[in-house]
């Protein structure tokens, strides 16, 4: 298994060693050895020094040489060792001037002229000066030593200088990143040394601001992955290819291992499971008997063995033990690949990242019932997601040049589409021909504003606003003044048309006039244009200043979209893929999506607004109309930033939350702060609830969990009341509140958990009418588990009237959308209840293994591109992250 190695420390101030720091660097060797006896036992002399090497620096016993010295004590392994260890702690007992000098005229460093250092392409090296330049500097100077094994290094062609030359240069600007200074800021300088057994490459790095540069266990994987995924770059394709098999293995394993368990419990009538069975139930009656928290740290010690007497028997399972051996492969590839110790063979339920299993089998035992007598009936314990419901919705200014050379004028104002206008508004958004140049951009407009155009003065108005200069808001006044005088003097269609939608946008954000959105509501409807159209579906959808009707704007989108606008097409793909206001359709979605998609690119050429970079960025990141492209669209939304679009930075702020960019962390939790709507809101609430990326604070999650609830957001309210219904939070009058606001606007999530409440008669009286009441509510919005809770309601006749044609049409729809529970239902309908409840039970516990498993192992959509954050589970565990040290954070996260 290929491996590589880097070693980090630093220099500061000057040490006072040189006597040493000369002999090392004019030496031929430690001890001179000839290549003949190499193979002969080290000598005394040699053991004696490698001991008191190891006791001064004992961290050393990870590298390649102590490996091959402890596997074969002769004397050409020993002196590998020595002149290693020697090198790798060379920083301790030199100079800053010392170190520079003897990495790059070190015995065996491959020259590159007078000497052996390189740095940045383009840049001459003078040995002196780099030697005064370093040592002059009053920060710290980092060194790092990156080593191979000698046949890794052969076979990868990174046996000679030039290849780490091109690697070095080439990640210049991700060591920056890792050490945390500015790329501009960095400077390095490297050289290759050709050792034997390991050949390595010497490192020193640092930034030209003292205040900068500082590095963390996080940095130093950082450095380590960098470099090992670029070398080892075909070795780790290999890795990742297998273990996506095995991940498409589990999930196969995923679909059938339900009926495949129950098929044997039938045909064995119990008798191979009956262990699992009988701990079950000393579980159940245990736990029954158990009034603290449901949760395996706090369970007395008794109950904790017979959670994990079940883990050792479900482990027994030949497929659970397959996932579980090649999981175990899969982390010992990835350690080895970092330089990381293999892992410990332990049992399953000893084993840190499966920590969640026997909480999942307290919560399923708890949870379920295994009387005969009673009429309760199991529930499905739903792990309901409902972060991908908050969108980012831009209201675009999409009409920024529109084809038309018609002049319009009254006694003040004019409204032309002149040669210095159009060349202003290239220069201010840039496109594929003209750079961006705000200047340019400026003194264009404001010709055209001495002469009264107005398109120019709202254009000088967006201009100030950007670059926060106060009289921007006299060139929207100006601007909207003039609108009006002239759609008062001028009765053409055009005219009219178009100023009505202008004026409705000026009242729709407040720009030069007080904001007034049933005023904009007026103009927008006196205008047929598909800007207008457009933004009426805004207002409906979002409920801006009329009653929200996500019908009324699906209808005014249409409309918009079959007059050719690409925002509305964007918005009716989104109705179609969600099923909102009207009837699911996917393909449909997709075609409305591509046209959306292609015509914002064919936008962009033209000019690069701010709205457009950031639609077409984000419909990239989430391949809407096109292919996921993760760091393409990263890269529009960033071009976004330049014109301050809050909806770019938002979803910037959250691709680097879900990708646990730590670079970026601290910069995203202080945009979402600073942006203050919310969609930020929920964003930072469901952040301080998790305790990821900040500090855990429940209270500060339901401070922003309760701003966006007084926002009417109805997935805020379902967030709120888990919280009251939680253990430490405990209310049930507000989490009831909640829900019933949250279901009356319709959230679906909320609708299951209302009827599921009502059903059990929990923190509400037993009220099976509004229990089914709020169920086919959910249902019609398609809910799989309303569905499933509907058709399990229908067939065990349980406070209705059994009706098994209707459970087996509840079950079948949910059964499509993939419950396997559904299925299940479905196939043994007819089953002993039970029996049924049982191996329902047991089937639970191997899907919900067979999804831990799955979470565990890497969902690349692209080899390489990263692994997922589930993979790792390195925020929420803090510690075990790819195999690194505890701190050890892995950057390359999806």
């Amino acid at each position: 298994m290929p491996r590589i190695i880097v070693k980090t420390n630093y220099m500061k101030g000057k040490a006072h060693k040189e006597y040493y720091v000369k002999y090392i660097a004019t030496r031929d060797g430690v001890e001179k050895i000839q290549m003949s006896h190499g193979d002969k036992p080290a000598t005394p002399k040699q053991k004696e020094l490698i001991k008191h090497l190891l006791d001064d620096y004992p961290d050393s016993k990870v590298m390649f040489e102590y490996d091959d010295f402890i596997n074969d004590s002769n004397r050409e392994n020993a002196s590998e060792l020595i002149s290693s260890i020697m090198d790798q702690n060379i920083h301790d007992v030199a100079t800053k001037e010392n170190y520079v000098d003897y990495i790059a005229n070190r015995p065996r460093v491959e020259r590159l002229g007078e000497h052996g250092l390189f740095s940045d392409a383009g840049k001459s090296i003078i040995l002196n000066d780099v030697v005064v330049e370093v040592g002059k500097h009053e920060g710290n100077v980092w060194t790092h030593i990156i080593s191979l094994k000698r046949e890794d290094a052969k076979r990868l062609g990174f046996d000679h200088a030039n290849s780490w030359v091109n690697l070095c240069q080439a990640k210049r600007n991700e060591l920056a990143e890792a050490m945390r200074i500015s790329p501009n800021n960095l400077r390095w300088y490297a050289s290759y040394h050709n050792e034997g057994h390991h050949p390595h490459v010497h490192m020193i790095a640092y930034s030209t601001d003292s205040r900068e540069g500082y590095v963390t266990q996080a940095g130093i994987a950082k450095i380590r992955h960098m470099f090992a995924s670029e070398i080892f770059h075909q070795d780790l394709i290999q890795i990742y290819e297998g273990q996506t098999e095995t991940r498409d293995e589990l999930k196969r394993y995923s679909k059938d291992i339900i009926s495949q368990f129950l098929n044997d419990i039938n045909e064995k009538q119990f008798h191979d499971y009956q262990i699992i069975f009988d701990k079950i139930r000393e579980l159940k009656k245990s736990l029954d008997n158990y009034h603290g928290r449901l949760i395996f740290a706090y369970l007395p010690t008794t109950i904790k063995q017979i959670v994990n007497d079940i883990v050792d028997e479900l482990e027994k399972d030949s497929r659970i033990q397959q996932l579980y051996e090649q999981w175990k492969l899969y982390k010992q590839d990835i350690r080895q690949t970092y330089a990381k110790p293999i892992i410990e063979v332990l049992p399953l339920h000893q084993q840190k990242e499966f920590n969640s299993i026997r909480n999942m089998i307290i919560k399923e035992v708890s949870a379920c019932n295994l009387s005969q007598q009673n009429n309760d009936v199991d529930e499905i314990q739903m792990d309901i997601s409902v972060d991908k419901i908050v969108v980012d919705y831009a209201v675009p200014e999409c009409d920024s040049i529109v084809e038309n050379t018609k002049e319009v004028h009254s006694k003040k104002y004019c409204m032309e589409w002149s040669d210095n206008y159009k060349a202003g508004v290239a220069f201010f958004y840039g496109n594929e021909e003209i750079e961006q140049n705000m200047e340019e951009a400026e003194l264009l407009f404001k010709s055209e504003c001495v002469k009264g155009n107005i398109l120019a003065m709202e254009m000088m108005g967006k201009l100030l606003e950007l670059e926060e200069r106060k009289e921007d808001d006299d060139y929207y006044k100006n601007a909207f003044e003039g609108a009006l005088e002239i759609v008062e003097a001028d009765e053409s269609d055009f005219t009219q048309n178009y100023l009505h939608y202008k004026i409705g946008k000026f009242y729709f954000y407040g720009k030069g006039c007080v904001q007034d959105y049933e005023q904009a509501l007026t103009e927008f409807k006196m205008s047929y244009s598909q800007y207008a159209m457009y933004s009426l579906g805004t207002m409906y959808q979002r409920g801006l200043g009329v009653e929200q009707s996500d019908k009324k704007a699906y209808q005014y989108f249409l409309q918009s979209a079959q007059k050719g606008n690409a925002f509305a097409n964007y918005e009716v793909g989104h109705y179609l893929e969600q099923g909102i206001a009207i009837s699911k359709n996917i393909e449909d979605a997709n075609t409305y999506y591509k046209k959306a998609y292609h015509s914002f690119l064919s936008m962009l050429k033209k000019q690069k607004d701010d709205h457009l970079l950031y639609r077409v960025g984000m419909m990239t990141y989430y391949g809407k109309g096109t292919e996921v492209n993760h760091e393409l669209a990263k890269s529009y939304l960033e071009e976004s930033l330049a014109f301050h679009n809050e909806h770019a930075k938002r979803l910037l702020a959250r691709i680097y939350l879900e990708e646990d960019d730590f670079s970026h962390i601290a910069e995203a939790i202080e945009w979402l702060k600073e942006i203050d709507d919310p969609s930020s809101w929920y964003i930072l609430a469901k952040e301080y609830q998790k305790g990821i990326h900040v500090e855990q604070d429940t209270k500060q999650a339901l401070f922003y969990y309760t701003k966006c609830a007084e926002k009417n957001n109805p997935f805020a309210m379902y967030q709120l009341s888990k919280i009251y219904l939680s253990e430490e939070y405990k209310d049930p009058i507000k989490a009831l509140n909640y829900l019933h606001m949250a279901a009356d606007i319709g959230n679906e999530y909320a609708q299951v958990k209302l009827g599921g409440l009502y059903l059990k008669g929990e923190i509400v009286v037993k009220d099976v009418d509004k229990a089914i009441y709020y169920l086919m509510k959910s249902e019609e919005q398609n809910n799989m588990f309303a569905q499933y809770q509907l058709g399990r309601l229908f067939l065990f006749g349980i406070d209705v009237e059994q009706d098994k044609d209707k459970a087996i049409v509840y079950l079948t729809k949910s059964a499509k959308q993939g419950n396997e529970y559904a299925s299940y239902l479905l196939e043994h309908m007819n089953d002993p209840y039970y029996q049924r409840s049982l191996s329902l039970l047991a089937s639970r516990m191997f899907h919900h293994i067979s999804k831990i498993f799955e979470n565990q192992l890497p969902h690349n959509n692209h080899l390489l591109g990263g692994i997922d954050k589930k993979l790792v589970q390195k925020l929420k565990q803090k510690k075990i992250a790819q195999g690194h040290n505890q701190k050890d954070h892995e950057q390359n996260v999806r």
